[in-house]
This record gives C-alpha cells, structure tokens and sequence, in this order.
C-alpha cells in the first residue's frame, strides 16, 4: 500500500520545518507529500520549496492557492490530490514521533475492517519543551471509561457529546474518501476531523491506537488548540456539556437505522438535561426506543438515568465554565 501526506500550511513558517523533517525521518518512509498552501504572508512557502529542493528522494507536492479557502476547504482539496491508499492528516506545527507511519500501517494491513484510525499524543509548548501533566487523550475525555464505552461500540455517543478525534493524530483509507467528500457546508461548520470521524463511526469503520505517535504543540496562533479543553475537561458523554447537532447531517441518509439512532442520541441528551429528564427517560426505555437501537437496552437506559440524577448536584459552576 502507498502512503500519503496531506499538510495545509498558512503562516507556518515557525515550525513548518520541524513538521517536515520529522515526517520524512520516519521508521517507514512516506510515498508522496502533498502541500496545499492557503495564500500565507510569511516564509512558508519559501521554507517548504528549500525543504523539496532538499529532498528530491521522496515526492513532494506543493500547491498554493489563489485566494484563502480556510482550512476546512484547504484540507479538502489537499486530500481530494493524495493518491496513496492510506492518506495521513497533518498539521503544519507538530512532530511525528519516528515509528508513526509504521505502527498505523501496520494497524491498517491488520485490521483490514478499519478505514479511520486516530492515536493518542504528547503536548508541546510553542518552544517544543513538554506542557502539562496530561496527554491528548486525557484533554479531549478519552479516559479509562470512555475508552471502555468506545470499545462497546458507543462511539457515537461518544463523538456527538464532545470532540475526541484530533485530525492531526489520524490516518484513513483512500477508499473511504469519498464517503467523506466534498465537506458539507452548514451554518455551524464542523471541522474536517470531526466531519470523517462520525463518517467512520456510522458505519463501524473507525477505532484508536492508544499509542502517543506525535508530538501535539500548542501555540496561540494555531487555528484549533486544547488550552480550553485542559483548563475545562469534558464529562462523560452521559453528562457532557452540548451536542454537535450537526453529526446527523453527516451520516449517509441511506443508513437510515444509523441516522435514526443518531437523532435518538441527541433526544436522550436533552431529556437529561430536562427537569422531567428521568420521566422523559423512563418513557423512552418503556415505549421500546431504547431496545430499538441498543443489544443492552437495559444497561444503556441506567447509564443515562444515572446522569440525569447525578447532574443537578454537581457544582454550578462547573458547567457554567463550559
């Protein structure tokens, strides 16, 4: 299988090199790199033509837009040019630790079933130096528990309640794609990653490697960081703080028991945050919704009665933070 990289670069030139030099540096090399450009004002390109110049062992695409497309047309169009069968998303700002493209090509040639994965990460200051006492797993809520919900197969739930898929940690198969593109463009715009994960996960075709394969920089000029997510971490999905209203719109309209389940996650999530949530709860389970869409029903139904009941006796400004 062919490797691809898809990089969308804007005003990177303070780390755009590092990013380069660790992905051609790699236990397993990449096919082909593909850059798209978004119209940056710095040295961007000029450090990434040098870097090219440099490396004429591997191929390395560079494209630069006419006008600013923003990232999430940006990365369409960078990932709509890969031609390899297994296309990994990066970030201008990031390190990849040495054995990234191996260990997920790996998992891919093992799990034949899978076509999105994504990993867990260091977190790096501006300056590359380690930050926090966390990993990126434990900023988006992806603990023990979540992990064991994940592995139930409660993924949506899990993706409609809070962002747990970094895009910059994950890799897909070209076959996939156009299951995912073009993006969809609504009011409340998702975000690329976010838009492939629920794309995976409804049809079962998503999973993790809870391995630190990159080096996640968190820096003030980025476009998406985990500083809020730190300072504010997420809850169980049971309890979590809102719902991306938006994930039904991404699921395929001819998986209808699949769509049909997704609009019942996002009632039970506002039945437990409804004064009459566990009334609301217990009519769901006793009119059959529950057993419609879940093997254990029972277990399900208890899983959210107990958030609704645990919910108002948290501090009030826990959530108020959110």
């Amino acid at each position: 299988m062919r490797t691809s990289v898809a990089i969308c670069t804007y005003n990177g030139e303070k780390y755009i090199l590092e990013q380069l030099e660790s992905i051609v540096n790699q236990t397993r090399a990449v096919d082909e790199i593909i850059i798209c450009d978004d119209c940056s004002i710095d040295n961007s390109v000029r450090i990434t033509r040098d870097f090219i110049r440099r490396h004429r062992e591997i191929t390395i695409q560079l494209y630069i837009n006419s006008e600013n497309l923003g990232f999430l047309k940006n990365f369409e169009q960078t990932l709509a040019r890969c031609s390899g069968d297994i296309i990994f998303l990066s970030d201008q700002d990031d390190i990849w630790m040495p054995n990234k493209v191996e260990k997920i090509y790996q998992y891919f040639n093992e799990h034949p079933d899978i076509d999105f994965v994504f990993s867990n990460a260091f977190l790096l200051k501006s300056n590359g130096t380690a930050c926090y006492s966390k990993t990126l797993f434990d900023a988006v809520g992806l603990d023990e528990k979540n992990k064991s919900l994940f592995n139930q197969g409660y993924v949506l739930e899990l993706l409609a309640t809070y962002g747990r898929v970094t895009g910059c940690t994950s890799a897909l198969r070209a076959s996939f794609l156009p299951y995912c593109l073009p993006f969809p463009s609504m009011h409340i715009r998702p975000i690329h990653d976010e838009i492939i994960a629920v794309r995976a996960a409804s049809s079962d075709k998503i999973n993790y490697i809870d391995d630190c394969l990159i080096k996640y920089r968190q820096h003030s000029k980025q476009t998406i960081g985990i500083s809020l997510m730190l300072k504010f971490p997420p809850r169980h999905w049971g309890q979590a703080p809102e719902v991306r209203t938006w994930n039904k719109e991404m699921i395929d309209p001819i998986l209808t028991h699949v769509l049909s389940k997704q609009c019942f996650i996002e009632d039970r999530f506002w039945m437990m945050r409804n004064r009459f949530g566990a009334l609301k709860l217990t009519f769901a389970f006793i009119s059959g919704q529950y057993n419609r869409f879940y093997g254990q029903a029972f277990r399900t139904f208890m899983i959210d009665l107990k958030g609704t009941l645990i919910r108002p006796f948290k501090k009030r400004e826990h959530y108020e933070a959110y």
